[in-house]
């Protein structure tokens, strides 16, 4: 897929036809923005990263709410991995089988803390 002049983007086709494939999502009810950590934060607690994602919104009894996650935490890893944008809280979850659960390392108040959550499985409408 070409994105402009001298700049082309490759998908492998094994990870497109396994994400058109999947008729199931797995999902923690949450939207999210990208944020970044203070610096105070980064140095008191020794983050290796400065940005993550923003819970904006938990949805009501969904996967992040019954979990105990807040409007206003800063998600910083799914599982160890980092969490800097959107895709990756949604990639991260594409890769765990059903029903197993995912461990969240979240700021909150000014402290590090691990939350589990067992995401929640969203069925994808099939196309006409």
């Amino acid at each position: 897929m070409v994105l402009g002049p001298r700049t082309a983007l490759a998908i492998p086709s094994a990870t497109v036809v396994r994400l058109l494939a999947a008729r199931t999502r797995r999902v923690l009810g949450v939207q999210v923005g990208v944020a970044r950590v203070p610096a105070a934060l980064v140095a008191r607690h020794g983050l290796t990263q400065e940005i993550g994602l923003l819970l904006l919104h938990v949805a009501p009894d969904g996967a992040a709410d019954r979990a105990g996650l807040l409007p206003g935490d800063l998600l910083l890893a799914l599982d160890g991995q980092a969490l800097q944008e959107p895709g990756d809280l949604a990639w991260g979850l594409t890769e765990k089988p059903a029903g197993e659960a995912v461990t969240l390392r979240v700021l909150r108040g000014g402290a590090p803390r691990d939350v589990t959550v067992v995401p929640e499985e969203e069925r994808r409408e099939e196309a006409a």
